[in-house]
C-alpha cells in the first residue's frame, strides 16, 4: 500500500504536470488546484520582452520561457526540467481531472514494470475526444 501516493520522497513531487503554451494564451490557462506532491511546470513559447505570469504565481508552479515553438520541443523541456518521478504533459487548453491522475499514480506505483501509460481524453461532457481502439 502506498502511504502517500503523491510523494516520491519528502523533498520532491511525485508528479510534474507540464504544459505547453504560447505567451498569447498563457493567462487563459486553467490550472488544477494545488496538491501536495504535484508540481506544475509551464513552458511559455515565444514570449515578448517583459512578459510575465504574475497572476499564476503559486508555490507549486514553475515557468520556463522559451524562444522556440512546438509541442515536442516543450514536452522535451518539461521532461528535462521536471522534479517529479512521473510526468503528465498537455497543451494549455487541457483541464486535468485530478481524481483520475491520483488513480493513475496509484496504478503506476503498484506496477513498477510500467514505464509509459497513455490515457483517454474526454471533452467537457465526459465523452471521448476521439475514437479510441479497444
Amino acid at each position: 500500500m502506498i502511504k502517500d501516493p503523491m510523494r516520491a520522497r519528502d523533498d520532491e513531487p511525485l508528479l510534474t504536470i507540464g504544459y505547453s503554451t504560447l505567451a498569447s494564451r498563457a493567462l487563459a490557462m486553467v490550472l488544477p488546484r494545488h496538491q501536495p506532491g504535484v508540481e506544475l511546470l509551464i513552458v511559455v513559447q515565444q514570449s515578448p520582452p517583459g512578459f510575465d505570469l504574475d497572476s499564476l504565481q503559486r508555490p507549486d508552479v514553475r515557468v520556463i520561457f522559451d524562444d522556440g515553438i512546438g509541442a515536442a520541443r516543450s514536452r522535451n523541456i518539461v521532461i528535462d526540467s521536471s522534479a517529479g518521478q512521473y510526468v503528465l504533459f498537455g497543451d494549455d487548453d487541457v483541464t486535468v481531472i485530478t481524481d483520475g491522475v491520483e488513480e493513475l499514480l496509484r496504478v503506476l506505483e503498484r506496477s513498477p514494470q510500467l514505464s509509459f501509460v497513455q490515457g483517454r481524453a474526454v471533452d467537457e461532457t465526459g465523452q471521448p475526444r476521439k475514437r479510441y481502439p479497444k
